[in-house]
């Protein structure tokens, strides 16, 4: 039988010596709605996707008013415009769902947004305060 040393130095499984989740990549970050995101990642990704869209907006206005009839521009670009729009809400509705989860709350939240008044809640809560410590039900914490 093997013998214990009462005085040795205890030993601790440190498998896991980085308690945080690995960072997520562009992709999983903006077309993912898994995992969580701090506030700073949440806030440079939906700027720099809002900043993005608002050059193409103004490419696309500048392009269609150079080759377009007049009559017709503003049709043309509405409608470029709206097309361009989806991918852009996909994304910041993926980024707010991982806040939300980081928050540990359901993506289903961010509904509050719709609700007047409590859309500043929502926008307070998800923008500004910190998400919860450690594990909960939507995986480790972000780098």
């Amino acid at each position: 039988m093997e013998q214990v040393n009462p005085y040795a130095a205890p030993k601790a499984d440190v498998s896991e010596a980085d308690p945080r989740a690995a960072p997520l990549s562009p992709a999983e970050m903006l077309f993912s709605f898994e995992g969580r995101i701090g506030r700073g990642q949440y806030w440079l990704y939906a700027l720099a996707c809002t900043l993005v869209f608002m050059v193409l907006i103004g490419a696309v206005g500048f392009v269609i008013g150079l080759l377009a009839k007049p009559d017709s521009a503003g049709t043309v670009t509405m409608v470029i415009v709206m097309l361009l729009y989806l991918p852009l809400l996909y994304m910041l509705t993926a980024l707010q769902a991982k806040r939300w989860h980081d928050r540990g709350k359901s993506a289903w939240w961010m509904l509050l947004a719709l609700v007047p008044l409590a859309n500043i809640w929502a926008a307070i809560e998800a923008g500004f305060l910190p998400g919860t410590p450690g594990r909960n039900e939507y995986g480790l914490p972000p780098r």
